[in-house]
């Protein structure tokens, strides 16, 4: 149905919305898509005893492709609580004849292509991929989003490296993260290119690397339903960044590090230009460094943990300057063959683009299940929680997370796979970040070359 809103209401909103980027996407069918796990031979990561090699070889390169197709219903589409509980939305969807929350069917198509090197000194790689959603009755939501990568390793040496990657893309933030305006258009989209180089070199029982990179983004305008395109460059930036990392080997079982990192961020706009729009001046620089240990307590533990600190000086008078401790913990236990369990617990800091926040103190808790019923079916279930703190607007939010998935593999050509996605959040602020519960559940096939 055609949809105008009365965006005079809405005008205090846009001053006060956050900015975080994060990708919009229904979450990823398959087990094998997702998976991480310190071991490779262990339930969950490794790959079917009777795959065989994916792929078709091309003299000493080889070329894998698929294409995964994606069916769900999703009963919030857009992240927002019911209408009657939050008063403010009220004028936004006057008139609309929108009953929220919003739920729809959604159908994906994510096509990959990857073509790499299979030589005994240096590699490359070339992939591409991309991802379309449609939605079956609220067509603003569709999107599309794609991604061009090359990756390069020059072997100098037994046992020195150089990496490098570059990659173009475009890519759409997800719902929720942006405030109650963003909401009510299509989903926020921007184009990202990025730049990294790296070197990594062994001597003996000593490790070290020392990589950097760059990267830009440039947002779309945001499309207000019922209203002109409004302009979101104020939000266009780069980020240069170099980070360390010395690791030295204790014992076979046992290692520890030191790691660091250094970003510098700043607007594609000028002063005058921000000021023009009623944007802050985001240039910020920053720096994180943690030490930590990674050990195998027993033959079936694997546990890494990693303490440091973070702090980042904005340029601007609008921002406050914000320090921290950061940690993260992962615990990786394989107590049968066919079962792997993880554990992590972190802290971090992430940027916000509320005017009265500096910073946003992320904490997150999360447990992941792996079992391999049989030799082609893999099962999963997880449990997530996390906890945002929006410092200085005394905004807290919580959300839980809990999913299943089950994907079976026909043969090395073909899988399929079905999934539950349950999320609710809380959160003690009904204006911005108001809170909301939703369901996802689909099933998905994937056909590789």
């Amino acid at each position: 149905m055609p949809v105008k809103l009365r965006t005079a209401a809405l005008a205090g909103i846009l001053a006060l919305a956050p900015v975080a980027a994060a990708a919009q996407s229904l979450p990823s069918p398959f087990i094998s898509d997702q998976a991480t796990l310190f071991r490779s031979d262990v339930a969950g990561v490794r790959p079917a005893p009777d795959a065989g090699e994916e792929g078709t070889r091309l003299g000493s390169l080889k070329l894998t492709a698929s294409l995964g197709a994606t069916a769900a219903y999703d009963s919030n589409i857009l992240n927002l609580p019911n209408l009657a509980d939050v008063p403010a939305l009220a004028p936004l969807v006057a008139g609309t004849g929108l009953d929220l929350p919003l739920d729809d069917a959604v159908f994906q198509l994510d096509p990959k292509v990857s073509l790499s090197s299979d030589w005994g000194r240096h590699a490359l790689q070339l992939s591409a991929n991309g991802r379309i959603d449609r939605y079956a009755n609220n067509g603003f939501n569709d999107y599309e989003t794609w991604a061009v990568t090359a990756r390069g390793r020059l072997d100098i040496g037994a046992s020195t490296e150089l990496h490098a990657d570059a990659a173009v893309g475009r890519d759409v933030e997800a719902r929720g993260l942006s405030g109650l305006f963003f909401l009510f258009g299509d989903p926020i989209s921007f184009r990202e290119d990025r730049v990294g180089l790296g070197l990594r070199t062994e001597r003996g029982a000593l490790r070290a690397s020392l990589s950097g990179g760059w990267l830009q983004r440039r947002y779309d305008d945001f499309q207000l339903l019922g209203a002109a395109p409004i302009a979101l460059d104020y939000r266009d930036i780069e980020i240069w960044s170099v980070a360390p990392q010395l690791g030295l080997r204790v014992s076979p079982g046992l290692d520890v590090f030191v790691r660091g990192n250094i970003g510098f961020t700043r607007s594609l706009r000028s002063a005058a230009q921000l000021a023009a729009v009623g944007a802050s001046n985001r240039d910020a620089d920053g720096y994180a460094i943690e030490a930590g240990v990674r050990g195998e307590i027993t033959a079936l533990v694997v546990v890494e943990i990693a303490a440091g600190w973070q702090k980042r000086d904005f340029a601007g008078q609008s921002f406050a300057d914000y320090d921290g401790i950061t940690y993260d913990a992962t615990l990786d236990w394989y107590p049968t063959p066919l079962i792997s369990l993880r554990l992590r617990s972190r802290q971090d800091f992430e940027n916000s683009g509320i005017a009265v926040v500096p910073g946003i103190r992320l904490r997150d808790t999360s447990a992941q299940l792996y079992y391999e019923a049989t030799r082609a079916l893999l099962v999963s279930a997880g449990v997530a929680w996390q906890n945002r703190d929006y410092r200085g607007a005394a905004i807290t939010t919580d959300t839980w997370e809990i999913s299943a998935r089950a994907e079976y593999r026909l043969n090395r050509h073909l899988s399929g796979a079905l999934f539950v996605r349950y999320r609710d959040r809380t959160s003690n602020d009904r204006t911005i970040l108001p809170a909301f519960s939703g369901t996802i559940v689909g099933v998905a096939l994937e056909t590789r070359l």
